[in-house]
């Protein structure tokens, strides 16, 4: 696992994990805000001729249409495959899940591409409760626009168009550069500086199976310590010693509604040299229910980060976050909940579910 640049511990954090705190409205973390998150999903007509996609419009994509993706984690360099699924519409937004059996927690947590709700006229997409917009149609070679990623501003600008392709650039809270494919409907490359990257790998229409819609997805925690520095809801943590202080805990609501939460624990030290003293971190997150997921990192464990993705069910309750930031470095715990639908496909059904919170019928 090779360290991550840092161009200060600030910097560092929000490039990490983006603007910490409220919402775009200012809603707290942990409060649920959309009811009780039902599905109306609307099944999408078969069109009665081919579509001719080019840059001037929005794709029309189809019930059942598929992109396979190759993403690779800046952070470790880990890399994942993964579906995803267009299932149907819900007003102005297509709804897009992964195939039940294949869901992995680590591609929500990474934001990118997205799932759930994405807008029909430019295929934008929520990250931290934020609106992310890397397209306008019809895309214009020299246009500009801000959006924001994970909260933060950036700044969109078209670099090159063709009838099919297009070429993007932006700059801001974030460094990135794209390419929109017409026929695929979707970009087909994304490069985040220090983030992630990812290509379409495969595309199709027709996708035959069930499918898991992570719907209405709402960033429900994200509380984190550097260690001497600073730390959200308590004090500093000076550099000395740890683990032999005490901990530094967090409580968070999280709202009762909510299907799954899919979440990180990330630890270590974020000094660029490896020769650094690494000190030792640990979290340890304790769900509702009482399950426990705890990690730590020591020197003997390497340098740079450690990362580890895992999901929970029936999430709404009071969690518990006890922190350990003995050096450099970060302890981070985020998650993101949402209400979950498996949808049948190509027909369209929603099932029904286990879960309370479920709507399904």
């Amino acid at each position: 696992m090779r360290p991550v640049p840092v161009v200060g511990v600030v910097g560092f954090l929000f490039l990490l994990s983006g603007c910490v705190g409220a919402g775009e409205e200012g809603t707290p973390q942990g409060v649920d805000v959309s009811n009780t998150g039902d599905l109306k999903l609307e099944v999408i007509a078969a069109p009665a001729a081919p579509e001719v996609r080019t840059t001037l419009a929005a794709p029309q994509w189809q019930m059942g249409e598929w992109w396979t993706y190759r993403l690779v984690d800046g952070f470790t360099g880990t890399t994942y495959e993964f579906t995803r699924i267009v299932t149907g519409t819900e007003g102005g937004n297509f709804l897009v899940g992964m195939p039940r059996d294949q869901f992995q927690n680590a591609i929500m947590v990474l934001h990118i591409p997205g799932f759930g709700e994405v807008n029909r006229a430019d295929l934008s997409f929520e990250i931290h409760d934020f609106k992310f917009q890397p397209l306008k149609f019809p895309l214009t070679a020299g246009d500009e626009w801000d959006s924001a990623f994970e909260g933060p501003q950036i700044h969109v600008k078209v670099l090159s168009v063709t009838e099919k392709t297009a070429e993007v650039q932006v700059t801001g809270s974030q460094n990135m550069n794209l390419t929109y494919d017409a026929e695929l409907g979707e970009i087909s490359k994304l490069a985040i500086d220090r983030y992630a990257t990812y290509e379409v790998v495969g595309h199709g229409i027709g996708y035959e199976g069930m499918v898991t819609v992570p719907h209405m997805h709402d960033i429900v925690f994200q509380h984190f310590r550097l260690g001497g520095v600073l730390g959200t809801g308590g004090t500093p943590l000076p550099v000395a010693n740890l683990p032999l202080q005490p901990s530094n805990t967090d409580t968070v609501e999280v709202g009762a509604t909510y299907d799954r939460v899919s979440f990180t624990i990330i630890l270590g030290s974020v000094l660029p040299n490896a020769d650094s003293p690494e000190g030792y971190y640990s979290l340890k997150a304790t769900a509702p229910d009482g399950k426990v997921f705890e990690n730590s990192a020591t020197p003997a464990d390497g340098t740079g980060l450690k990362i580890w993705f895992y999901q929970q069910d029936m999430p709404g309750g009071t969690w518990k976050f006890e922190h350990v930031a003995g050096g450099p470095g970060i302890t981070l715990a985020e998650g993101i909940a949402y209400h979950m639908y498996d949808v049948d496909m190509p027909s369209g059904r929603v099932m029904p579910s286990m879960g309370k919170h479920h709507h399904g019928g």
